[in-house]
């Protein structure tokens, strides 16, 4: 019986090759067989709705359905919410539609749940990819938790689609920011910094990331770009010794998310994990 439940969430647009690709890569998990919870956020293409389905019929699969898209955040919380409920679950991780999991990657995960105790939120590292799932680089985490808080005003601390909370994270009551527009996880790392709870990463490469345009055009915007600066500036309130270069990247952070596309690709090439 498992003690892992993987949260999913699907959306119109989403592409039918990616996910079955995702899906596959779940469903050949080594060492453990997680549950896999998928929501499907709002109203999807035949195709989309058809693989869905197909998968929805295995027993370790379960899916929930809207009409309505009331965005990640919400989506999420209902899967967290839908989750508690079964009582067998120590463990909550994370996984987009169109990424694909290393075989081994929950297995690396909760063995080192199991050795490190104090841990409550643990992401870790990937290989970004294409469209045609040509490698484009690699991106390998920091690890230690007082560099991850201490540099979160500046670089995000987790690859959400890597991250997995043990359950007591959510039993706590904190849960994704529903007021913020596509900057949710930035805020729930402040909230989980702020409530005391231990960050970790491995350096392990635990899924491949893709990066597509429209992962561009969610990381751009005037929305976008306020959103990710509260979260921000809420984080230097709750620290100690504020300095100069913190609102300077604040600063930085705010012209980049407004900037061209093309200078936000750019600048992603150039720092990597330091555009969020």
């Amino acid at each position: 019986m498992t003690n892992l439940a993987i949260l999913l969430c699907v959306y119109s647009g989403d592409d039918v090759r990616f996910l079955t690709q995702c899906l596959e890569s779940l469903e050949h998990q080594v060492g453990c067989r997680p549950d896999l919870y998928i929501n499907i956020d709002g109203e999807i293409d035949e195709r989309l709705g058809s693989l869905i389905s197909s998968w929805g019929k295995r027993d370790w699969v379960y899916v929930k359905s809207r009409k309505v898209n009331l965005g990640l955040a919400a989506s999420l919380n209902e899967l967290i919410d839908l989750a508690l409920e079964n009582k067998r679950y120590e463990f909550l991780a994370r996984m987009d539609s169109d990424d694909i999991a290393f075989s081994d990657r929950f297995l690396k995960q909760l063995e080192f749940f199991r050795e490190n105790p104090e841990v409550d939120v643990l992401g870790g590292s990937c290989v970004e990819i294409d469209i045609n799932n040509k490698p484009v680089m690699l991106k390998v985490m920091e690890t230690d938790d007082a560099w991850l808080k201490k540099n979160l005003i500046r670089r995000t601390p987790f690859i959400h689609p890597t991250v997995m909370f043990r359950r007591r994270v959510f039993e706590s009551g904190i849960r994704y920011r529903t007021d913020t527009h596509l900057s949710e996880d930035t805020f729930l790392w402040v909230d989980l910094a702020r409530a005391g709870f231990y960050f970790a990463n491995l350096t392990d490469l635990l899924i491949y990331y893709r990066v597509t345009n429209e992962l561009f055009q969610r990381r751009s915007g005037w929305k976008k770009a306020v959103s990710e600066a509260k979260a921000r500036i809420q984080s230097i309130k709750s620290q100690k010794g504020v300095s100069v270069v913190d609102v300077f990247w604040v600063f930085s952070y705010f012209l980049l998310r407004v900037s061209p596309q093309g200078v936000i690709r750019f600048m992603y090439r150039v720092f990597r994990g330091y555009t969020g």
